[in-house]
């Protein structure tokens, strides 16, 4: 199989500008009337500023990202969110740097793609000539996978700890792949059209357009 990009796909959400606004007038027992709705923007700003982000999550978003495995264990290192693997990486699909020259790439292929070809020659074996369980196989031959190959992984987010995974992660400091990952989901994000005053509250965007890399 040719080399995959690391992509982001956004499955589902829950949740939109008036859920926040109106989770922050319920929890003061408010209504939010015609006047108040027009005012969201002001409310949404003011509690970012007072750092009151209880009341975003009450949002959700719902990811479906495949990526390397190096990128994966970025992921979860901070243990932002709920993250489960789909898949274990033995899809034969992985990942190349696209900052590569065409001589290293060629070079890592062919790592890759020898690496794979002897975890399946290995599980092979251990089954049939070792006659070891598929489970046990399975568990140990994952030792040839090499970094570059890519899982898929469930990624779910309220609000606020997507703020918090795009300020770690969107950063000019991050490896460029994990950075990517965020800006795809930044731009899933902001195409739902359900939070642009969310979004521009955090700085997110401005003027409705997705922000660069934080310093």
């Amino acid at each position: 199989m040719p080399p995959q990009l690391n992509k982001v796909e956004l499955v589902g959400f829950c949740g939109s500008d008036f859920t926040h606004a109106l989770s922050n007038l319920a929890s003061n027992s408010k209504g939010l009337n015609e006047e108040k709705k027009l005012r969201i923007s002001k409310r949404l700003k003011m509690l970012v500023e007072h750092e009151h982000y209880f009341i975003f999550k009450k949002s959700s978003l719902h990811f479906l990202a495949s990526l390397d495995i190096n990128s994966y264990i970025d992921l979860i290192k901070y243990r932002i969110g709920d993250i489960v693997t789909v898949d274990d990486g033995t899809n034969n699909k992985y990942y190349i740097p696209v900052d590569w020259c065409a001589k290293e790439k060629e070079f890592y292929i062919e790592h890759l793609e020898s690496s794979l070809q002897k975890y399946h020659s290995t599980l092979e074996r251990l089954i049939r000539d070792e006659s070891m369980s598929q489970k046990r196989a399975n568990e140990s031959t994952r030792l040839y996978l090499p970094r570059g190959n890519q899982i898929t992984a469930d990624v779910t987010l309220d609000f606020h700890e997507f703020v918090r995974f795009l300020r770690l992660w969107y950063s000019v400091r991050a490896q460029l792949e994990i950075k990517n990952i965020a800006k795809q989901m930044l731009d899933l994000v902001a195409d739902t059209g359900a939070f642009p005053e969310t979004l521009e509250a955090f700085g997110l965007t401005i003027n409705g357009d997705p922000r660069g890399p934080f310093l």
